[in-house]
């Protein structure tokens, strides 16, 4: 997957090709789509406007629908150089991201500790595995390059697929928090859910919408190609008729286990101390308490926020409605 991008933070500002995925025409699917999730937000600007989830993704499977062939190259990226790149607080956690990559490369079989050669001999399976991993500061860029691409179009492995305008979706769940006092309508903050979990809080609504997109979307793609855009428009939908939980809503706070990090494990015994329920792993707060300014609850991980199951919850899906589509700029 190449893509050409321009920082506008940089002068002069110049279009610059890289790779940007690399793997199975699933995994890369799967990439674009959970990149397309994060322009929910503005993270892209086009060249007139800011793109939408479904802009991007349309984009993308235009170009898997015309994959050209990749020349024969090699190209050989050492780890302590790419180590160095990685951001890091500390030395001793480059050194640990260090030892991170050296044992995948092992585990991977893909040349020595110190260095990685890559050609279309290698074994792309593991390659894939090895760019793919969460773990390793190692990206695509590292190996292939944009002048590699060469006609003819490798029509034997374009992906093609007729736009399904009502997908079959899981069912997914959306709720608003009442609202604070002042508060403007994007302020507000969204519990988000799918199949039979209990919601989580999420944030505002474009990080709502952007949850679930990596949540839903990718699985939809896969079962049902084509279906992509239209599912981004549904969950953005679920969000924007989210109904809003009552102030006494119980909202369970869970702490998770074995978390180190010291300033939030301080933060949460002081929500403990601040809600009656010291020394608790696990405290119950409403939503009441979740909006109060005035009330440490709200500073926490909204990933520790979840919603018990109550008798209010509902599928927020529109399912007789078909979705409308966000087109191709």
């Amino acid at each position: 997957m190449f893509e050409s991008t321009i920082d506008s933070s940089v002068y002069p500002r110049k279009a610059y090709w890289g790779a940007c995925g690399f793997g199975s025409l699933e995994q890369c699917l799967n990439r674009a789509i959970k990149d397309a999730a994060m322009c929910e937000g503005g993270a892209l600007q086009g060249p007139s406007d800011r793109w939408t989830p479904e802009q991007y993704i349309e984009s993308w499977l235009a170009a898997f629908a015309q994959p050209l062939t990749l020349a024969r190259s090699a190209t050989t990226c050492k780890v302590d150089a790419l180590a160095k790149g990685v951001y890091c607080y500390t030395d001793e956690e480059s050194a640990q991201r260090l030892r991170d990559v050296k044992a995948l490369l092992a585990s991977q079989a893909l040349g020595g500790e110190e260095a990685v050669t890559v050609d279309l001999e290698t074994p792309l399976d593991r390659l894939a595995a090895l760019l793919n991993d969460a773990k390793t500061p190692i990206a695509s860029w590292c190996f292939f390059n944009r002048a590699q691409c060469r006609e003819p179009i490798c029509q034997d492995a374009a992906y093609l697929a007729e736009p399904i305008k009502a997908p079959r979706l899981p069912s997914v769940y959306a709720y608003r928090l009442p609202a604070r006092p002042g508060e403007q309508q994007f302020e507000r903050d969204y519990l988000v859910g799918v199949g039979g979990e209990s919601p989580r809080l999420a944030g505002w609504a474009y990080a709502a919408v952007e949850e679930l997109i990596r949540r839903v979307a990718p699985a939809v793609e896969q079962e049902q190609p084509g279906a992509a855009v239209a599912t981004m428009s549904a969950l953005r939908a679920a969000v924007r008729n989210a109904p809003e939980i009552s102030a006494a809503q119980p909202l369970r706070v869970e702490r998770p286990p074995n978390y180190t990090y010291c300033h939030y494990s301080e933060l949460f015994a002081q929500v403990a101390r601040e809600n009656n329920q010291p020394g608790q792993q696990v405290i119950v707060v409403t939503a009441a308490a979740l909006i109060d300014p005035n009330n440490s609850v709200s500073r926490l991980p909204t990933s520790w926020i979840t919603m018990p199951d109550t008798p209010m919850r509902e599928d927020t899906l529109d399912r007789d409605d078909e979705p409308s589509f966000g087109a191709l700029a």
